[in-house]
């Protein structure tokens, strides 16, 4: 099913191609996002790609409609939404007489018979007249095409695939429009008649979905039943240390009856189980949850190795990485939250001052991205080189050694300083790690009767044990000897 996934996607991706081809004017895939300067190119853009959606069923190579039919009388119609100003008039002297900033829609929609180019002429009239009378205020032009096509030979039966085709052109900078195109799909019904009987991997498949949900249902119970086991001892232990010891268990105590690698099981379990459902569901091909399904599945088996790691713990040689990160945790956190302070502070100033200068520095998140990009090395050159000023105007020559000051700054402070000490952070646990031989956990400070307990418990019932071994021995020798 992954692999049908895949090839579902890569099919709308040539589908959105394709479509660029035949529906975008002058269209070229090395420059996809050309501009347009005049409101006749605009408008010829628009006629252009209305005309070859109305004949498109009768055009295009693939298997490409209508949802309303493959070759219908009347195609659905053009959807057109145009983003502007609600009022722009400049005077011919550059005198600002009325300039509204409020972005107000105009829907508009243009339906013909199919193939029927004069009518397309003339519904693409109004719209370019409309167009005009906007003048400077438009800020986005977006056509909506409603298509279907048909998918065969990636599974047992066809697949119908509901397809809208978005053109745009933004106009956000008043510097010419950009084009852009983005195609939605989603899976819609489809009528077959010819008959086809499920194959055998058909029934392998719901086999395979029904074991895998059954095995993890097993595992939730028996691990349930343990974490149950674990508050029953819990209790036990609880009210033992308060008559023996006059005292409570404190938090690390209590902790040491919950096992986090039994709650990460669970947490595997649910999440295969919900995974499993929705993976039946493909199978049997009543819904199309792949993203869904797919990320489940990531999951679950994410957590699902990581509960391996519990089996590496009964040696300490295997268990090195665990008992490293345990031991430096504390140690990494306080010295995180001083690290997250210093790098909120570059990303802000970084984001405030470069922003109008370098797309590196546009947003919060993308600048947040382009620092932590330094921090590991990478793409350090491009990041200088596209902090561009004009060294003719005084302030921009200053944001231009201020943004060398700032990246050198970043860079030493953080490579050479913060990584190093997190470094040596995680060495000083390593060296406690491996330089301890006993099984207990010195790094580790808090007092507690439990180990003792537990030693003096297992002696005891040791004990009690060989008492027993030693009385069955001699009633045993007692039988065996012959009476007088």
């Amino acid at each position: 099913k992954q692999w049908y996934q895949r090839r579902v996607r890569a099919a709308v991706t040539e589908m959105k191609e394709a479509l660029s081809h035949l529906l975008v004017k002058d269209f070229n895939p090395d420059r996809p996002n050309r501009r347009i300067y005049s409101f006749q190119e605009l408008n010829l853009t628009s006629l252009f790609a209305t005309q070859e959606y109305m004949c498109l069923s009768d055009t295009a190579i693939s298997l490409l409609g209508y949802p309303n039919g493959l070759k219908p009388d009347r195609p659905p119609k053009v959807q057109i939404e145009i983003q502007h100003l609600t009022s722009v008039n400049i005077s011919n002297n550059w005198e600002i007489n009325d300039l509204d900033g409020t972005v107000i829609n105009y829907n508009h929609s243009i339906g013909c018979e199919r193939c029927n180019i004069t009518c397309v002429q003339q519904e693409s009239a109004k719209i370019a007249m409309k167009v005009k009378s906007l003048e400077m205020g438009i800020l986005r032009y977006t056509m909506y095409f409603d298509l279907q096509a048909l998918l065969i030979g990636y599974l047992t039966q066809p697949h119908c695939v509901h397809l809208v085709y978005e053109l745009f052109f933004v106009n956000t900078l008043e510097t010419g429009m950009e084009t852009g195109m983005w195609l939605h799909y989603d899976f819609a019904e489809c009528e077959t008649k010819q008959n086809s009987s499920p194959t055998t991997s058909y029934y392998t498949y719901i086999a395979i979905d029904v074991g895998v949900m059954l095995i993890c249902l097993i595992s939730f119970i028996v691990v349930i039943r343990k974490l149950v086991r674990a508050y029953g001892l819990y209790t036990k232990t609880r009210k033992f240390i308060e008559k023996s010891y006059h005292r409570h268990l404190n938090r690390r105590e209590k902790n040491l009856f919950v096992s986090y690698w039994h709650i990460c099981i669970i947490m595997a379990d649910i999440v295969l189980i919900g995974a499993g459902f929705l993976k039946f569901l493909v199978d049997i091909e009543e819904r199309y949850y792949f993203d869904s399904c797919s990320l489940l599945l990531g999951i679950g088996v994410w957590l699902s190795y990581l509960g391996l790691l519990r089996y590496l713990v009964f040696d300490k040689h295997y268990s090195m990485l665990l008992n490293t990160m345990v031991a430096a945790l504390p140690h990494l956190a306080r010295f995180l939250v001083c690290v997250i302070i210093i790098s909120l502070a570059f990303i802000l100033c970084g984001w405030l001052i470069l922003s109008p200068y370098c797309t590196k520095f546009a947003t919060f998140w993308v600048t947040m991205e382009t620092l932590f990009s330094l921090l590991n090395g990478d793409d350090m050159f491009a990041t200088f080189s596209l902090v561009k000023t004009n060294p003719g105007i005084l302030s921009q020559q200053l944001i231009g050694i201020f943004s060398r000051l700032y990246l050198y700054s970043y860079v030493c402070f953080f490579i050479y300083v913060v990584l190093s000490l997190c470094i040596s952070i995680v060495e000083d646990a390593y060296t406690v790690v491996s330089n301890y031989k006993s099984d207990s956990c010195p790094w580790i400070q808090d007092a507690s009767v439990l180990p003792e307990f537990a030693t003096c418990w297992e002696v005891n019932l040791r004990q009690r044990r060989g008492s027993a071994r030693s009385r069955g021995k001699s009633n045993a020798s007692i039988k065996s000897k012959p009476r007088v």
